[in-house]
C-alpha cells in the first residue's frame, strides 16, 4: 500500500511538472524585423532569457529555457542590419539566432505592454557621445540596475536621445510617478518614438488619472502600431504623485520641433512601414533541417501518452501486488486462526481429560471407601452370626454329652440312639437356624468368601436335609444303635 501511494505521488509530481512546463512554456507568437536596426519577438508572456554575441560579432543568440514556437517559420529574412532570423528547439530550449550584416553591438530589452523582447542592433563605431550614454544605460537596464539606468538615461535625454526619454517614462510609471511618466511618455510620443510600449504606458497612466478619452486614444494607437489586440498592464508600485504633483525634473525635455531623433527616419505615417510586408522585407522559408512546428506538440503528446501508460501499468501492478499481499495475509490469518482453534481445542480437551481423570479417581476412591465400609460391616455381622452359631453348637454338644452320659445308663440302645439322634438334630437345627439367619442376611458371594476364610463348608443347610433322611431310614437308625451300643 505504501509503495502504491509513493508511486501515485511520483506520477502526480511528474504530471504537475509536465503541466507547469506546458503552462509556463514561453511561446513565440510572432516576429517583426525592422528594415533598419531592430526586431520585435512577441511571446504570450515575457520569458526568462539569456543572450550572447558570437566571437566574430555577427550573430546574436537568445536562449529561452522552456520556450517554444508555433505558427512562426524557422527562418525570416530582412534587408537591414539584421539579415536573417533562425528559430529552432534544442531539447527544452528555444534558440533564436539573428545574423547581422556586419559586426555590431546589441541591446535585448523586455517590453512590458506588448510582452515582447526588442533587439536593437547598432555599431559601436561612430556612436555619438549621447548615443553611447544611452546604449550603456540600456545595458544596465538589461541587468535590472535601475539607479544606474536612470542616471544614464537622463544624461542621454538631456542630449536629445528620444528613446532615452521613452524608457525613462516607462520606469517612472512603474515607480508610481504617474504625472512625471505622462510628461516623459507624451514627449517621446510627440517625437514619434519607435518604442511602441510607450503608447500602452500612456493608456494605463491616463486610465489611472481618470482621463478616459486620452486613455482610449492611446490604446487604439498602441494596438495599431504593435499589431496586437491583447494589452497587458504594467504592475505599478505605490503611487508617489498625487494630483498634479511632479517629483521629476522635466525642464530638459525638448519640444518636438527642436529635436531630431536618430530613429525619425524610421517612423512615418504612424509606423506603417514597419508592418508593411514590402518595406519590412520579411520573407519566411521553411528550413529543411528543422522540424515543423507541430512536431514538438506531437513529441509532447507521445511523452504524455508514455507517462499515462506507465502510470496505468504501475497502478495495475500495484493492484496485483495488493491482491497478492491480501491473499498471503488471508492465508496467514487463516493459519493463525486454525492454530488458535487447535490450541484452544487442545486446552479444552486437556481440561476435560484432567477433569474426567480427577472425577474417575475420586469416584474410585469413593467406591473403595464404600466397599471397605460395606465389607467391614458385612464381615463383622457375619462373624458375629457364625460365632453365635458355633457357641450354640458347642453348648448343645456339651449338653448332649452330659445328657448322653446320663441316658446311656438308663435307656436301651435304641432309645439311646433315637434320643441321641433327636438331640443331635435339635442341636444341628439350632445351629443351622442361627447360621441360616446370618447367611440369609448376607450376600452369598461374600458368605462363600467368609466361609473359605473360616474353613467352614457350605453344606450346613444340607446337613439338615440329611438328618431328615436318617430319621426316616430304619436301617440307618439300626446301624447307629449298634454303633452306640458297642461304644457303651
Amino acid at each position: 500500500m505504501t509503495d502504491y501511494k509513493n508511486m501515485s505521488r511520483l506520477f502526480i509530481i511528474l504530471g504537475a511538472i509536465l503541466f507547469c512546463t506546458v503552462l509556463n512554456a514561453k511561446e513565440l507568437k510572432n516576429v517583426k524585423i525592422d528594415k533598419q536596426a531592430f526586431a520585435y519577438l512577441y511571446f504570450d508572456s515575457i520569458p526568462e532569457y539569456g543572450t550572447s554575441l558570437s566571437a566574430d560579432k555577427t550573430k546574436i543568440f537568445l536562449n529561452i529555457p522552456g520556450g517554444s514556437y508555433k505558427g512562426v517559420a524557422p527562418q525570416a529574412h530582412a534587408s537591414g542590419r539584421i539579415t536573417t532570423l533562425y528559430t529552432k528547439l534544442s531539447r527544452d530550449t528555444l534558440i533564436i539566432t539573428l545574423e547581422l550584416k556586419e559586426k555590431s553591438g546589441y541591446n535585448a530589452i523586455p517590453q512590458p505592454f506588448s510582452q515582447s523582447i526588442r533587439v536593437d542592433v547598432f555599431s559601436w563605431d561612430g556612436l555619438k557621445r549621447a548615443e553611447d550614454k544611452y546604449r550603456t544605460a540600456m545595458l544596465a537596464y538589461e541587468e535590472n540596475l535601475l539607479d544606474v539606468t536612470v542616471e544614464g538615461l537622463k544624461d542621454a535625454a538631456k542630449d536629445s536621445v528620444i528613446n532615452a526619454v521613452s524608457y525613462l517614462g516607462l520606469i517612472f510609471l512603474k515607480e508610481g510617478k504617474v504625472n512625471s511618466a505622462i510628461r516623459f511618455l507624451t514627449n517621446a510620443a510627440n517625437h514619434k518614438s519607435d518604442v511602441f510600449d510607450i503608447y500602452g504606458a500612456l493608456w494605463q497612466a491616463h486610465q489611472i488619472k481618470g482621463d478616459t478619452v486620452e486613455s482610449e486614444k492611446y490604446l487604439a494607437l498602441f494596438k495599431e502600431l504593435s499589431g496586437i489586440d491583447v494589452v497587458t498592464k504594467m504592475r505599478i508600485d505605490t503611487l508617489r504623485e498625487r494630483g498634479d504633483q511632479l517629483t521629476e525634473d522635466t525642464s530638459y525635455l525638448i519640444e518636438a520641433k527642436d529635436i531630431v531623433s536618430e530613429s525619425d527616419s524610421l517612423i512615418n505615417k504612424k509606423f506603417e512601414n514597419i508592418f508593411a510586408k514590402s518595406d519590412s522585407a520579411i520573407s519566411n522559408q521553411q528550413e529543411d533541417s528543422a522540424f515543423p512546428w507541430w512536431f514538438q506538440y506531437l513529441l509532447w503528446g507521445i511523452f504524455a501518452g508514455l507517462l499515462l501508460l506507465i502510470f496505468v501499468y504501475f497502478k495495475w501492478r500495484m493492484k496485483q501486488v495488493k491482491i497478492l499481499k491480501n491473499k498471503k495475509a488471508g492465508k496467514k490469518k487463516f493459519k493463525e486462526e486454525l492454530k488458535d482453534q487447535e490450541e484452544s481445542f487442545r486446552a479444552d480437551n486437556s481440561a476435560l481429560l484432567n477433569k474426567y481423570k480427577q472425577n474417575e479417581k475420586q469416584q474410585n476412591i469413593a467406591e473403595d471407601e464404600e466397599l471397605e465400609k460395606v465389607s467391614t460391616a458385612v464381615t463383622k455381622e457375619e462373624t458375629e452370626a457364625i460365632n453365635k452359631a458355633l457357641d450354640a453348637i458347642k453348648e448343645k454338644k456339651k449338653q448332649q454329652q452330659d445328657k448322653k452320659a446320663k441316658d446311656v445308663k438308663n435307656n436301651t440302645s435304641l432309645q439311646l440312639a433315637g434320643q441321641l439322634a433327636e438331640e443331635q438334630k435339635q442341636i444341628k437345627s439350632v445351629g443351622i437356624k442361627s447360621v441360616s439367619d446370618a447367611v440369609n442376611k448376607t450376600d452369598p458371594e461374600k458368605l462363600n468368601k467368609i466361609a473359605r476364610k473360616l474353613g467352614i463348608e457350605k453344606g450346613i443347610e444340607q446337613s439338615e436335609n440329611k438328618y431328615d433322611q436318617i430319621k426316616s431310614d430304619k436301617k440307618t437308625i439300626d446301624k447307629l444303635a449298634k454303633k452306640f451300643g458297642k461304644e457303651r
